[in-house]
């Protein structure tokens, strides 16, 4: 016989026949396979990177031992050092004596010192944030038990012509005195030295921006809040007081600030509410949120800054004040006085100081991360459930507390609008250099693909699709709104790892429908709103498939939302943060002055 049907083939050997549904489980599982295998290959290549650099460092560290050795051996036989060794075992008990006497004081005027460095802590480790609460309340308090001189209070803007003050003999400044301040009105800012520890604004004009930023910054709105909110230095303001509620809910909604309704401050009512919102301001955990660009002109372009300013304000809200740190700041004021360093991972850390409490929020480039990084900080918190695990085999028994905090979205700030322009498919995002795969399979698409970014040049997209090359952050929730479908990929390693971009959470809070590159876990993360693709004819597939069923979309987009909304905003992660913190920080703080 020389051939046979399935009729002479035993059944017991008979291959089985799959149905569609079965060929689609192979499919789901051989790619969770090759998922696997790739995110292994990556931890091997990160665990042999390790072992390389702790050899080379071995090796530099041996070479400079040998070579100091050699340089205390010639300097040992000359008769030069041998005197002056003697005269120094002569001097020091008298140094020890003058050391043991000294009266300085390590904070300073505004409570740290200009010339403070981070990067090198004191031989003492003087906790700075505590030193700075202790110094500032003693003064404003009048106990001066730490510190002496009253505070001193630089007041910009109109002083009159505010209805009750006009009556009040003697103004702001008699009232800011009468509550043992030393105040001083100035009309420019260039007369505010740096041993000025307060500065109160009552005008939106001037440039806060100049101040020095070892000074406290608060401000005072009676009106025309818009017009403050439109200042680029507002949400790096440390108080914010306004004249009624109206107001604080307009700042509120705008900003990344909180805000307190207080009388104005030439009253004695609002003199005193001025002062208890600074000692309030001192008292509470306060934040340092470190993010990659270098400086904020630089900042303007990343995604790390809108992300910067909804932790910050998801902070606020809780009563934790936050300023936001690009890397040129991450030695300034209020950087080094903070009691919690949040480090947002990226391209670039800053300095781990041992008197604060510091996080590690990774939420990108897991290939950057190594283990030396992680072992300095008090507590590491990871926007992938695998790579967490990972780390937690990665780092054995020197591992910091890890916390499982995915990316999340601002519901202020992306929510749905009209009044973007209609395209079919729209992709955000820099080219990053490179080509991006999900755009290369849709090279030569007859939909209407519209993408938005940096860095496109005609050997990485076919510009017709090139739009614009930026999208303002307060605008692009209108983009996603009214787009068909929005497009989502990411960098390899994030996408292996298990890191869900950004991105979707905002298109989703926007009330898009999104096709996203599968990522492990985003399933269960949008409880299945987002359709998602393995290869380039799923995406095709996926793509005509929703294009031709508007319904189907709006049902999984209005899925996606209640997903976002009820479970990744910022606010859930910052509540999550501050609970696993809380206990760090009444450790370090004492139980007089943990936090609430």
């Amino acid at each position: 016989m020389s051939s046979t049907d399935d009729r002479d083939v035993p059944e017991a050997v008979r291959p089985p026949t799959l149905t569609a549904d079965d060929a689609d489980q192979v499919a789901i599982l051989t790619a969770e396979r090759d998922a696997a295998l790739t995110a292994s290959y990556r931890q091997r290549e990160r665990l042999q990177a390790e072992i390389d650099r702790a050899h080379q460092a071995k090796r530099e560290k041996d070479s400079e031992l040998r070579r100091t050795r050699r340089q205390l051996d010639k300097a040992r036989r000359r008769f030069a050092f041998r005197a002056q060794r003697r005269i120094e075992l002569v001097l020091s008990p008298v140094r020890a004596l003058t050391r043991r006497g000294s009266s300085a004081d390590p904070v300073g005027a505004g409570g740290v010192p200009a010339d403070q460095a981070p990067t090198a802590a004191r031989a003492d480790d003087v906790d700075l944030a505590a030193r700075f609460r202790a110094v500032m309340t003693d003064r404003l308090t009048g106990s001066s038990e730490t510190a002496n001189g009253p505070v001193r209070v630089a007041v910009v803007g109109p002083t009159r012509g505010m209805g009750p003050t006009d009556d009040a003999p003697g103004g702001i400044e008699a009232r800011l005195a009468e509550l043992g301040m030393e105040p001083a009105v100035v009309d420019d800012l260039g007369d505010i030295g740096e041993m000025i520890d307060i500065v109160l604004l009552l005008d939106a004009n001037p440039d806060a921006g100049s101040l020095p930023r070892g000074a406290i910054r608060v401000a005072w709105l009676s009106d025309r809040p818009d017009v403050w909110l439109s200042r680029p230095w507002f949400d790096d303001l440390d108080v914010v007081l306004v004249a009624d509620d109206a107001t604080r809910v307009r700042v509120e909604a705008a900003s990344a600030k909180s805000a307190f309704v207080a009388a104005h401050p030439a009253t004695p009512a609002g003199a005193g509410a001025f002062r208890d919102a600074i000692l309030r301001w001192i008292a509470a955990p306060r934040v340092a949120i470190h993010i990659g660009p270098q400086t904020w002109d630089a900042a303007a372009s990343w995604g790390d800054t809108p992300f910067g300013r909804s932790v910050q304000k998801a902070f606020e809200r809780r009563g934790w004040p936050a300023t936001v740190h690009v890397f040129s700041e991450r030695d300034s004021a209020p950087a080094v006085r903070a009691d919690l360093s949040l480090h947002v991972f990226g391209v670039r850390a800053p300095a781990v100081r041992p008197w604060q409490t510091s996080i590690l929020w990774i939420i990108s480039h897991p290939d950057m991360v190594t283990r030396e990084m992680c072992l300095a900080y008090d507590l590491i918190a990871v926007a992938s459930d695998p790579f967490l695990r990972y780390l937690q085999g990665w780092l054995g028994d020197d591992c910091p507390p890890l916390l499982a905090l995915h990316q999340a979205t601002d519901p202020d700030r992306f929510y749905p609008e009209a009044g973007g322009p209609s395209h079919e498919l729209l992709f955000v995002g820099n080219s990053r250099h490179r080509r991006r795969a999900i755009l290369d399979a849709l090279a030569g698409t007859t939909h209407d693909l519209a993408v938005y970014g940096g860095n496109w040049t005609a050997d990485l997209l076919d510009l017709r699709h090139l739009r614009g090359e930026w999208i303002p952050n307060d605008g692009l929730r209108r983009h996603y709104s009214s787009a068909a479908i929005v497009l989502n990929d990411s960098y390899p390693d994030m996408r292996d790892e298990g890191f869900i971009a950004n991105r979707v959470y905002d298109a989703l809070a926007s009330g898009a429908f999104v096709v996203s590159e599968a990522v492990p876990g985003m399933d269960a993360e949008f409880d299945g709103s987002v359709a998602t693709f393995r290869d380039r004819a799923e995406l095709l597939d996926r793509i005509d498939h929703y294009l031709a069923h508007p319904a189907e979309r709006t049902a999984l987009a209005e899925k996606g939302r209640r997903a976002v909304l009820g479970r990744h905003t910022f606010g859930h992660r910052v509540e999550a943060l501050t609970e696993a913190v809380a206990p760090l920080l009444a450790a370090a703080r004492g139980p007089r002055s943990s936090p609430r």
